[in-house]
């Protein structure tokens, strides 16, 4: 249920742009309460959190295979999306720094002299997506921790 709603996460994402620049424009952002939730009972406990969303292209681009995983895998990979405990917003990111997901893993999160962030070197393509105490940033590409078999 949680890859579906993962996978869920259908846009057409435009160059890197914040919540405030779509308002300015006009644009409503999707709204992820029910993800959000769905996340914070299944992996982390807290609904305050930063998560990395990879887009519906990043998951065509990955070649893996969701169906493949086990639930205990797929499991894994969802939480290394998810930075518990504070919803970050792009803002207030340093050039550099090592954060810990609620996988247990770190993500190195970087963002360039121009603004523009990367986590693991996937490329944030929409950043500060509020949802309740939650930030959602859009990557374009699948982040995949080291899996253990179970």
């Amino acid at each position: 249920m949680l890859a579906a709603m993962l996978v869920a996460l259908v846009l057409v994402v435009s160059p890197v742009a914040t919540q405030a620049q779509r308002k300015e424009k006009g644009q409503r952002s999707p709204q992820l309460y029910t993800l959000v939730g769905a996340l914070t009972k299944a992996l982390v406990g807290t609904d305050t959190l930063t998560l990395f969303a990879p887009t519906d292209a990043a998951f065509s681009r990955s070649g893996v295979s969701l169906e493949d995983l086990t639930p205990a895998q797929l499991k894994q990979v969802l939480a290394y999306h998810v930075v518990p405990g504070a919803g970050v917003l792009s803002s207030a990111l340093s050039k550099q720094q090592m954060v810990p997901t609620a996988q247990g893993g770190n993500l190195n999160v970087r963002k360039d002299a121009n603004g523009v962030v990367t986590v693991n070197g996937a490329k944030v393509v929409y950043a500060d997506m509020i949802q309740g105490k939650a930030v959602v940033h859009f990557i374009d590409q699948l982040l995949v921790p080291l899996l253990v078999s179970a």
